[in-house]
């Protein structure tokens, strides 16, 4: 609920009687049906899966919205036959950029966006910040145990380099928060994201380490910012959580050093990351691990 009232506000700040506005992705169309409530003079709907667009088909006829165009079809490959002055598109996922539709949005939006157009979200801002946490010793190194008689000795390797999505909580922070990247969608062309960004964090007291937790901010306009972070309302989103190879034991004042590197397309998710403390070198690579798995701590 807060992510779609966070999108309904953006729409209806910035949307007026002329505007012509698509939606990439509409799925069953509800930021295109609220779109057209906030007064757009045209509405373009586009979703690829046949199935949901017919959902979103007999949604929009039940709510009597007759200025939505729905289009099924790949949205890398539609050429509107107008300019749009929106684009909002909900092409965020766990950590903001994991998520390989966003590439597709950048297509569409080169051919399909006005130049003084604008784009919903306009920044997704991405923040990380060392942590301890219980998570570690349930999920993530459950395999250094055996289960009734069967050694799982093996499984270590996949856990150690596989990205969790995990609900955080402000109490496990072990330093201030940290920029990791952001990404501008409104300038972003290409296939592909790509970037490796260098963090050190000064531990604030003593404890144990056992990776990162992080979140992303979605600039939605200037004014409505979905906020992810444990310190906001929660979201389906939840966080996320890069597990080290080991606990590592830290005194306030230590200095944790990290580097990120991802790489992502409609094809794949991959992410690096390095540690450096206590004189621990730890490098991690989602290309060891198996598919991502959703995870919750209780």
């Amino acid at each position: 609920m807060i992510r779609n009232l966070h999108f309904k506000n953006a729409l209806e700040e910035i949307i007026n009687k002329n505007s012509i506005v698509a939606d990439v992705g509409t799925g069953t169309g509800v930021l295109a049906m609220w779109a057209s409530m906030a007064g757009a003079k045209k509405v373009y709907a586009i979703e690829k899966d046949r199935q949901i667009f017919k959902v979103a088909s007999r949604l929009i006829e039940e709510n009597k919205l007759n200025n939505i165009i729905l289009i099924n079809a790949d949205a890398k490959k539609v050429i509107l036959p107008e300019k749009v002055d929106i684009i909002v598109s909900e092409c965020i996922s766990s950590f903001g950029i994991n998520e390989p539709f966003i590439p597709t949005v950048s297509v569409f939006k080169e051919k399909n966006l006005k130049k003084v157009g604008i784009i919903i979200p306009f920044i997704i801002y991405l923040e990380v910040v060392p942590c301890e946490t219980l998570f570690y010793d349930v999920w993530v190194d459950f395999s250094q145990q055996d289960l009734l008689g069967i050694s799982l000795h093996s499984f270590d390797t996949h856990l150690k380099n596989q990205i969790f999505t995990v609900i955080g909580d402000q109490d496990e922070f072990l330093s201030s928060p940290q920029k990791l990247w952001q990404l501008n969608l409104d300038k972003y062309k290409g296939n592909t994201i790509k970037f490796n960004s260098s963090l050190k964090f000064n531990t604030i007291r003593d404890d144990i380490f056992h990776g990162f937790l992080g979140w992303f901010k979605a600039y939605l306009t200037s004014r409505v910012i979905l906020d992810t972070s444990p310190t906001s309302p929660c979201t389906h989103w939840d966080q996320i959580f890069f597990p080290t190879q080991h606990p590592i034991e830290v005194r306030k004042g230590d200095v944790i050093s990290a580097k990120f590197e991802a790489s992502i397309n409609a094809k794949s998710i991959k992410w690096k990351w390095k540690v450096i403390t206590k004189g621990c070198k730890m490098v991690h690579d989602t290309e060891k691990k198996f598919s991502q798995q959703k995870l919750f701590k209780f």
